[in-house]
């Protein structure tokens, strides 16, 4: 299917890391819906999506050398699986659009307000689409330089936030119903959890095969420890009230660190890294986009095809959620988990079904 660059399993986790947390901490719905309690909907997600990624991985080693698109088409024959794929099309075109405008929309309201959102939508599709034609080799070199530099600032950011809380801001515990906890959880683990789904068309490239469990069970854990930090961070900087209502509560308890008495807006440094951390999310969403759209058409070459489909997204981006962030969140609310919830779980247990069935039928 063309660009068969190959990455270590090393590479792969730091992808999946990165891909899993840069997106996580922008609105923080689960301090939104569950208060002191978020932290259990994270947990929850996460155990998730590492069954997912057990299913995911089962499937791939009955099929090492093959993709989600290859071994679909083989497990449900040419048609169907042409149209799970058509779905999951849909859902890394989703990704893609819901990744760039979230990201615009940050920067126009928190950032530099009076620049126009395009400036900033297009630079973000021109990394994306620039990424995504250098191929997947290139992609995993970028992310194990950057991903370093982008967890010591963070880290960095986290230990001087710490050093301001004095109660544990995850008491009192257990205030939400069991059906807020529950729908909460399915949530988060529809966003960000569930979108390793995206991967099945990537493991087949790593190129040490016999890691590929270990580190990407590592890469979830890491990220869910990550988003459980900053969630407990920003509950314990800022207070669980102004978390609720805040647009971005960790982006509020990142720009009150500083440094002595001269050193302020530390907070950008940590947002330029963490920008490079959602833009991550679209370069894979597009990547994979292109690989899908090959599959579909049987076609020897998408190159030509990125700059396209990426205008098609920046247009699609640009005429979406028109109300900003209260568009996004209530999208990411309502919307999105049942959206995803076809890609990203129903068909990889269908493939996992039919995987049983047709191993069994080969004994």
């Amino acid at each position: 299917m063309g660009d068969n660059g190959k990455i270590s399993s090393l590479q792969l986790g730091y992808l999946i890391f990165t891909y899993l947390s840069g997106f996580a901490t922008l609105y923080m719905l689960e301090i939104k819906m569950l208060g002191t309690d978020a932290w259990m909907s994270i947990f929850l997600a996460m155990l998730g999506s590492l069954v997912l990624l057990g299913i995911l991985l089962y499937i791939q080693r009955q099929f090492p050398e093959q993709t989600i698109f290859e071994y679909t088409e083989q497990l449900v024959g040419k048609w169907i699986g042409k149209g799970f794929m058509i779905v999951f099309l849909y859902y890394c075109f989703e990704l893609c659009t819901l990744t760039s405008k979230a990201l615009t929309v940050f920067y126009t309201t928190a950032i530099m307000p009076k620049t126009p959102s395009y400036v900033f939508n297009l630079l973000i599709f021109i990394a994306m689409t620039y990424a995504a034609y250098l191929g997947l080799e290139t992609i995993g070199r970028t992310a194990q330089i950057i991903l370093p530099l982008a967890v010591i600032s963070l880290t960095a950011v986290c230990v001087l936030i710490a050093s301001i809380i004095d109660t544990n801001p995850f008491l009192p515990m257990f205030q939400s119903s069991a059906k807020q906890l529950a729908y909460s959880s399915f949530r988060t683990y529809a966003f960000p959890f569930s979108k390793i789904i995206v991967f099945a068309a990537v493991f087949a490239r790593v190129k040490d095969k016999e890691a590929v469990s270990r580190n990407s069970m590592i890469a979830i854990i890491l990220a869910g420890i990550y988003f459980f930090s900053a969630t407990y961070l920003t509950i314990g900087s800022i207070g669980p009230y102004l978390a609720e209502i805040k647009m971005y509560p960790f982006f509020t308890a990142i720009s009150m660190v500083r440094i002595g008495d001269d050193i302020e807006r530390f907070e950008i440094v940590s947002i330029g890294f963490w920008t490079m951390l959602v833009i991550f999310e679209g370069i894979l969403a597009l990547y994979v986009a292109m690989k899908c759209i090959q599959y579909l058409f049987s076609l020897p070459d998408t190159k030509w095809l990125h700059v396209p489909t990426a205008l098609l997204l920046f247009g699609l981006s640009e005429k979406s959620f028109t109300n900003g962030s209260a568009s996004i969140m209530k999208y990411d609310y309502t919307t999105y988990p049942y959206t995803s919830l076809i890609p990203t779980t129903i068909i990889p247990l269908i493939l996992l079904v039919m995987t049983i069935v047709k191993k069994r039928a080969k004994k």
